[in-house]
């Protein structure tokens, strides 16, 4: 797998896949290779695949949160908006303090023009870190553009 991670690290996302698919004939149990392989499959924007890959690993192990955050983020990228909230949902039941969850449930959110939530959901993403630049960016940029403009 540290080749897969490898290459999956510096972008190489066909790389990773073929290092991965030789890990799971290798071990075909081994949960983080599927949701790895998943992750070098979005990076493709191959979602539908990634999905699969997610699922894969869900069924091995229900309660593996990386899962259900990277099938929602995948969801989301086809805007399944409903499924990847609720996917979102079980990540932060599973990992409460998962601030990236919180902040890319808020970015659905606001998709879905729920801005109240969406900002409700970035400003916890902040409590827990307060480096989450991307929960500022949110908040600070596109949902105060929203007030001002309505």
């Amino acid at each position: 797998m540290d080749k897969g991670d490898a290459k999956l690290h510096f972008g190489d996302y066909k790389g990773a896949i073929e290092a991965y698919n030789m890990a799971i004939t290798i071990c075909p149990k081994y949960i983080a290779v599927y949701n790895n392989r998943g992750v070098a499959k979005a990076g493709l924007h191959n979602f539908q695949e990634a999905i699969l890959d997610y699922n894969k690993a869900l069924e091995l192990k229900p309660d593996y949160d990386p899962a259900y955050y990277n099938r929602a983020f995948s969801e989301a990228s086809l805007n399944m908006f409903d499924k990847a909230i609720k996917d979102y949902n079980k990540a932060i039941t599973i990992n409460p303090t998962n601030a990236s969850a919180y902040d890319c449930r808020g970015e659905v959110k606001y998709q879905q023009h729920n801005y109240k939530d969406a900002i409700a959901d970035c400003s916890m993403s902040i409590s827990i870190d307060s480096n989450r630049a991307i929960a500022y960016i949110y908040i600070g940029v596109r949902l105060s553009m929203h007030f001002w403009t309505t």
